[in-house]
């Protein structure tokens, strides 16, 4: 029959592909098996095979939807195609040249279409192989689209010259012919990704460079499962185990299976791939083979774990944003309160002395709110600094050091001390948060002493694990946790009438553990005393 144009494909020959009916036949199986490959590769749910028509497109294979026959002319496809023979529309919803074709109607919806051109023995492009969804502009790199066409270019003209076994009953696409295996063969080993095909006894059939670099070992495996692969590379079952797992899983559920497997490489850096198997039945529901991919997505895995890092200060920030609102609210108004009144004091005063006391009594209440402010910023600071740099801290000489500034009252309140650093002496740890951690610990310590009896503070640390861990301890009095235990350490909170208490000491000192990756906790009831516990971790370099 006359062909009228480069895409027309309307002879006897295209008989012969369109009696491929059942999944079994060695063609279709390909067919078939090309579109699941690269359904798993682009993560795409529609997939289709399709050769042009006067009519429009049939898809001769298809992957996810029902449709046999798209009409109206898609001889458009063509104009858009690339030097590579490849086409992206982002969204044919919304472009005139898809108005009349049948993927676009209500039952179907398709938006996003990337296709790549499949061509017969003299070059003309008959067909295409196309991914869709029906989401628009789904993103990604499609450039194995190419090579998998090219494939089934091929497969189409070894049928014509009758190279392909039709009807041949195989266990999969690595048992059918010869020269269709070396197709195969030659199409995997070129694509990036992971592949390895298992038989329905998770036995490997084919492995790709992507998954074993070393030829030898690649020629080692066929025929062989994970366990004896584990042995002969001398490495633990446990990896070995559970693929087999996985594997059983996706070979009776008959779903695909995904998940992330992460591994050391040589150099000890862990390397995470997303893994996927996906089950391969006949036309008899019977298990032909399962194929499985991995991608290496350690540098998506790093970004990930960067932007839960930035939520997560995100939402610390905004946390800090709402008590630093609460703060000003509550701790600056009396003191901007009184500074109003005094200003307005000094403005109606007329008399000289009277003027110069008012003016006495400003200064406290501006220090009062100069030092607020400065506990706010340092707090805030403290969150957004992460260039401070650890060395090692002699816990007895920031100890001594704070309990000179508390001498007169300690002395005051005849307060004793018992330290014991003997187990860990030194922690790494930033001298300038140490510091303040131990002053404000103590400093409370004397501050809510029980006045019924003498403060009793024991400071002490102890090694556990890679962590040491610092308590500090008082007789004094104490907190009902069950009522203050979630509020504990926030910003503004008291729980005791203090003249001096503004709330900061405490929220400053968890800010500071936190901010160095450590953890701080109380242990307390009331009248009976407290003990607050600060674990610093990654410790294994202290050891003076």
């Amino acid at each position: 029959m006359e062909k009228d144009s480069n895409h027309s494909f309307i002879d006897e020959r295209i008989g012969a592909i369109y009696e491929v009916k059942t999944p079994c036949s060695t063609i279709g199986n390909d067919l078939n098996g090309l579109l699941e490959i690269a359904l798993q590769l682009s993560g795409l749910p529609l997939a289709s095979i399709s050769f042009f028509t006067d009519e429009g497109l049939i898809h001769q294979s298809k992957i996810g939807f029902d449709v046999t026959h798209t009409s109206g002319e898609m001889s458009f496809l063509l104009k858009h195609l690339t030097a590579d023979g490849c086409a992206t529309f982002n969204n044919i919803l919304n472009d005139e040249q898809w108005q009349n074709v049948q993927l676009t109607d209500d039952a179907h919806a398709i938006s996003f279409f990337t296709c790549a051109a499949i061509q017969n023995m003299d070059g003309a492009v008959i067909g295409f192989m196309s991914l869709m969804d029906t989401a628009p502009g789904s993103g990604g790199n499609f450039n194995y689209l190419k090579k998998l066409a090219c494939q089934a270019s091929a497969l189409v003209s070894l049928s014509y010259s009758q190279l392909a076994k039709s009807d041949a009953q195989t266990n999969g696409i690595f048992q059918a012919s010869g020269d269709m295996k070396a197709f195969y063969e030659n199409i995997l080993n070129k694509l990036p990704t992971d592949i390895a095909v298992f038989d329905p006894n998770h036995k490997y059939l084919f492995v790709n460079p992507g998954a074993i670099s070393d030829e030898d070992l690649r020629k080692f495996i066929i025929g062989k499962d994970d366990f004896e692969y584990a042995a002969y590379r001398n490495r633990s079952v446990d990896v070995a185990q559970r693929r087999r797992e996985r594997f059983l899983l996706a070979a009776n559920s008959n779903v695909e299976i995904k998940w992330e497997d992460t591994l050391n490489d040589p150099d000890g850096v862990p390397i995470t791939h997303l893994r996927r198997l996906f089950p391969v039945r006949n036309e008899n529901g019977e298990l032909l083979m399962v194929i499985g991919y991995g991608i290496d997505i350690t540098e998506r895995k790093i970004m990930e774990n960067k932007q839960a890092v930035l939520v997560k200060q995100l939402s610390v920030q905004n946390t800090q944003l709402t008590d630093f609102c609460n703060i000003v609210s509550h701790n600056l108004r009396a003191p901007l309160v009184n500074m109003s009144m005094l200003v307005q004091y000094i403005e109606e005063s007329e008399d000289d002395t009277d003027r110069m006391e008012l003016i006495k009594m400003l200064k406290p209440v501006v220090e009062n709110l100069h030092g607020t402010f400065g506990e706010l910023v340092e707090s805030i600071q403290i969150k957004q600094d992460h260039e401070v740099q650890s060395e090692k801290i002699k816990l007895t000489d920031y100890v001594e050091r704070t309990l000179k500034e508390l001498k007169f009252e300690a002395n005051k309140s005849q307060a004793e001390f018992e330290i014991d650093f003997n187990e860990a002496p030194v922690i790494l740890f930033p001298s300038k948060y140490i510091f303040s951690i131990i002053h404000n610990l103590l400093s409370n310590a004397l501050k809510y002493r029980a006045p019924e009896r003498k403060p009793l503070i024991r400071i002490a640390t102890k090694k556990e694990n890679d962590s040491v861990i610092l308590s500090v301890s008082d007789n004094g009095l104490g907190i009902d946790l069950e009522k203050h235990g979630k509020s504990f350490f926030k910003i503004g909170k008291v729980f005791h009438k203090n003249p001096n208490a503004k709330g900061f000491g405490l929220f400053m000192t968890k800010t500071q553990v936190e901010a160095m990756g450590g953890t701080i906790w109380v242990e307390s009831k009331p009248n009976e005393g407290s003990t607050f516990f600060i674990e610093f971790k990654n410790q294994k370099l202290q050891s003076l």
